[in-house]
């Protein structure tokens, strides 16, 4: 034991290695508050609505989701990567990202909006609440796709308690409050969508003040850096973000074209358990982003392996336990949600597989955007998007939920591989973990 220790300390006495773990676990405690008010949320809404009540919140919100993300053009990513490599004035890329988003994001708002009904009538189960959810999901639109850029600016200047509040702590707990009280009075399954809309400009609102009061403080810095240098890298980290959440948005969709609501909801409960899974891979990225960019130079590669490493190590040894402890007690975790939602135990044990090999390459996604393999990291991203997209429409009608959770399962451990093995051929770094294991001797 008390050379365990001594190892610990020693490995901590690194001032990387401290930063990431200091750090890393206050981000951990903030996602484990990011992943309470979710599935409170969840208990709530199924609690009052059902998994059809639920379906309908899972359809909505990744609309919202999707839309949002799309109009940010990737700014939420590519600030940080700039804050790290360029002393760059902060009004400056905050402007050109504002001056993008806001606009783009209004048009596509209106058009979601004036074709609510043409939009709905692609789903297996049509109705009033349907077309009203998603008209209210496109007035959420333009405040989700601006808290993400604040959120996006928190994370490069190293706030990791602001970055997690705007990126879905506050977001979360406004559509939590909001429909606790809202739902008392009005119990109809389209009050959740209106909760999450009004969430999302409270939280818009708040950004912008706080974001106002920042850089007033921290004026200063240059404008070398080009709007089109700035639109390169982001597009780039753009589309890889984009697809990951098109993955899981886009399952949701072709769920809802051949299944009814209630296996909607009850999918999307099981994704969202199986996600916290990676509690401790998310909390990591957040800090390992604006390392891995810090180090991206050759003669910091030592820096950059020892970094991958330990940031494995982390994940491997929390999100293990977290994985056996879903897996065994599957069935009572699912039935707090409601006894139909235990239907999908089997969805549950199939996406936690993906998410073990998914924890075991570590931080190898976020190490590719941020060392200038953003490309090839988009490319894997496209090349499974489609591979899911096209292995969903061919299993769900047969398997139902449970093809969707093969569907995606089978692309996450393909991209991950894949990403293992390029950056190891590119980098002679291995991201994957097991303990005393060396892979690709």
């Amino acid at each position: 034991m008390h050379s365990i220790l001594n190892k610990v300390k020693t490995i901590l006495s690194d001032k990387d290695n401290n930063e990431i773990a200091g750090k890393s676990s206050i981000s951990f405690l903030l996602k484990i508050g990011s992943f309470i008010t979710n599935y409170g949320l969840v208990f709530i809404c199924t609690y009052y609505s059902g998994a059809k009540g639920w379906g309908l919140f899972a359809i909505c919100f990744s609309l919202t989701r999707l839309v949002g993300l799309f109009c940010t053009f990737g700014f939420p990513n590519s600030i940080v990567k700039f804050f790290a490599d360029h002393e760059l004035d902060r009004r400056y890329f905050l402007k050109i990202a504002m001056l993008i988003t806001v606009p783009f994001s209004v048009i596509v708002s209106l058009i979601i909006y004036s074709f609510s009904e043409e939009v709905a009538s692609i789903f297996n189960e049509v109705d009033d609440d349907l077309i009203i959810a998603i008209k209210l999901s496109s007035a959420a639109i333009v405040p989700f796709a601006i808290s993400l850029v604040v959120s996006g600016f928190y994370r490069a200047i190293k706030n990791m308690s602001q970055y997690h509040f705007f990126e879905t702590i506050g977001r979360q707990l406004f559509t939590l409050i909001i429909y606790l009280i809202w739902v008392q009075v009005q119990n109809e399954d389209y009050v959740s969508i209106f909760s999450f809309l009004i969430a999302n400009w409270i939280l818009m609102l708040i950004g912008l003040v706080l974001i106002a009061v920042q850089l007033r403080k921290n004026a200063g810095g240059n404008n070398t850096v080009t709007v089109r240098q700035i639109l390169s890298v982001s597009t780039s980290l753009h589309i890889s973000k984009f697809v990951n959440y098109g993955v899981i948005s886009s399952t949701v969709f072709i769920l809802g074209i051949f299944v009814d609501r209630s296996l909607v909801g009850i999918y999307d409960a099981c994704y969202r358990v199986a996600n916290f899974s990676s509690i401790a891979l998310l909390a990591v990225n957040s800090i390992s982003a604006s390392k891995f960019a810090e180090f991206s130079s050759p003669q910091n590669i030592n820096k950059l392996r020892k970094n991958l490493r330990f940031s494995g190590a982390i994940v491997f040894w929390v999100s293990i336990p977290v994985i056996l402890f879903i897996a065994i007690f599957s069935y009572w975790i699912l039935g707090i949600f409601g006894d139909s939602f235990i239907y999908g135990q089997i969805a549950l044990l199939i996406l936690l597989a993906g998410q073990l090999v998914n924890n075991l390459a570590g931080s190898v996604g976020m190490m590719m955007q941020m060392t200038g393999m953003h490309i090839q990291f988009r490319n894997i991203n496209i090349a499974v998007f489609v591979m899911i997209i096209v292995l969903n429409f061919g299993m769900i009608p047969i398997l139902g939920i449970n093809g969707a959770a093969f569907a995606v399962t089978l692309g996450l451990i393909i991209k991950n591989f894949t990403s293992v093995y390029l950056v190891y051929r590119s980098k002679g770094i291995s991201s994957f973990y097991l303990p005393s294991i060396k892979f690709f001797k």
